[in-house]
C-alpha cells in the first residue's frame, strides 16, 4: 500500500504503539512438545535463544553473545510455549524461534479505512510506505478486522472497516541447522549457509 494509498483510504485517526510493556517482552523461548523417545508423553525441547548456541555471536561475550538478553540488562524473561501437537524436536525449536521474532517485532496498531480496506482479511500481510509514520515498505501482519457502522453529525450513516495490524518481517521464519540443537540440548554438527 502506497502513502497516496493510505492517505486517501484513511477515516479516521491511526493509532501506532512501537513498543509494548515490559511484562510482553521476552528473549528466549522454553516448552514442551509430544516426543516418540518419552513413549509419546511431553517432554521438553531446548531453549531458543539468539546466542552462541544457536550460531548468533553479535551481542555481549558476558551474556553468551546473546543482544537481546544484554538489551534486557542481563534478566532473562522466558516465554513459555507448550505443542501438543507436535511430535519433532527440530520443529518445536523453530516454533519457538519464530515466537520469540514475532514478539521481537513490537510495533501494533489501528488503521481506521473506508470500505476500500473490506478487501484486507486476517493474515494478510501488508507492505505500507506512508512517509508520516517514516514507513518504507514496512511489513504488517493484519491480526483482526472490523466492519464499522457510524453515523456523522448530520446523521449520515458511514461504512469503514478498521485493521489491527503487528509490525513483521520475512526473516521471522528463516531458518538454519546449525541453529538447532538435540532434543538433550546439545549443538547438532553442521556447516552454516554462507
Amino acid at each position: 500500500f502506497s502513502d497516496a494509498w493510505i492517505r486517501s483510504n484513511t477515516v479516521g485517526k491511526i493509532v501506532w504503539r512501537s513498543s509494548v510493556t515490559i511484562n510482553n517482552r521476552y528473549n528466549g523461548v522454553k516448552g514442551t512438545y509430544i516426543s516418540p523417545a518419552t513413549s509419546w508423553q511431553a517432554a521438553d525441547f531446548p531453549y531458543y535463544a539468539q546466542d552462541a548456541n544457536h550460531g548468533y555471536n553479535d551481542g555481549p561475550p558476558i551474556y553468551n553473545y546473546d543482544q537481546n538478553l544484554a538489551n534486557d540488562e542481563g534478566q532473562r524473561r522466558w516465554k513459555d510455549i507448550h505443542l501438543p501437537f507436535t511430535t519433532s524436536c527440530d520443529t518445536a525449536q523453530r516454533l519457538a524461534k519464530i515466537e520469540l521474532l514475532r514478539s521481537l517485532y513490537m510495533g501494533t496498531g489501528t488503521l481506521p479505512f473506508n470500505m476500500a480496506g473490506y478487501q484486507i482479511a486476517p493474515l494478510d500481510i501488508l507492505q505500507v510506505s506512508f512517509a508520516y509514520l517514516g514507513w518504507g515498505g514496512k511489513y504488517l501482519e493484519v491480526a483482526k478486522t472490523r466492519f464499522k457502522i457510524e453515523k456523522n453529525k448530520n446523521n449520515i450513516v458511514l461504512l469503514g472497516t478498521e485493521v489491527d495490524i503487528q509490525e513483521t518481517d520475512p526473516s521471522i521464519y528463516d531458518f538454519e541447522l546449525i541453529e538447532d540443537l538435540s532434543p538433550q540440548g546439545y549443538t547438532v554438527p553442521g556447516v552454516p549457509n554462507a
